[in-house]
């Protein structure tokens, strides 16, 4: 055990700099586009103020900590990389699944009814502040929790163990929940968002396996 933790240690710190660096610039982009395609909505908006997922579900304020989580997560994601090629390949990936994201964004902007609350939580008045209603299809945070779900427990990572594996998945599942309960998207959005955020995994695995293959 005390070798594992070790090894794990060694990855984490492993090129932290780089990683850091990388994942500030890359979440820098992601969070100005987004912001941008909220504040300027290309067509008329689609309302979504119903749909199946928000039945069975109901309504919560307190899922928006699990919600918000997803950076923790996508964060860990960066920590594990190993190596430049690596850092180099995840952030194409998030990059590129956003972008495909952004073209349904202008093609089709959506909106999800959010509940009225009367005396809202500070983190529920926060996130719905920071992040207008908007651009629902796909889930991007579906997408990224997702992949970086996908990475951490991929052979060879650092939570690839089935205690690693079982923790990931379920805090994954906490968040895909979070995304419907909070009434910031709806499952159709998260479907969306699931198939976004696979595809960039199958590349990111794709990358990663020619690179090793070529080294």
């Amino acid at each position: 055990m005390p070798h594992y933790r070790d090894a794990i240690i060694e990855i984490l710190r492993n090129h932290w700099r780089d990683k850091l660096v990388a994942a500030l610039g890359t979440g820098a982009v992601l969070g100005i586009v987004f912001r941008t395609l909220q504040r300027l909505p290309y067509d008329e908006v689609t309302i979504r103020d119903d749909c199946a997922s928000w039945d069975w579900l109901p309504f919560s304020h307190l899922w928006l900590w699990p919600y918000v989580s997803m950076f923790a997560l996508v964060g860990l994601a960066w920590m594990s990389l190993r190596g430049q090629a690596e850092i180099k390949r995840f952030s194409l990936a998030m990059l590129g699944s956003a972008a495909v994201a952004w073209v349904c964004f202008i093609g089709w902007p959506t909106q999800c009814a959010r509940p009225y609350f009367a005396s809202p939580h500070w983190l529920y008045r926060l996130v719905t502040t920071v992040d207008a209603p908007l651009n629902c299809f796909p889930s991007l945070h579906a997408s990224m929790s997702l992949l970086a779900a996908i990475v951490l427990t991929r052979p060879g990572a650092i939570f690839a163990s089935v205690a690693g594996r079982a923790a990931v998945w379920t805090w994954t599942a906490l968040i895909t929940l979070s995304i419907v309960a909070t009434r910031q998207h709806t499952g159709v959005d998260v479907v969306a968002g699931w198939i976004l955020g696979g595809t960039a995994a199958a590349w990111f695995a794709r990358r990663r396996a020619n690179h090793a293959v070529a080294t």
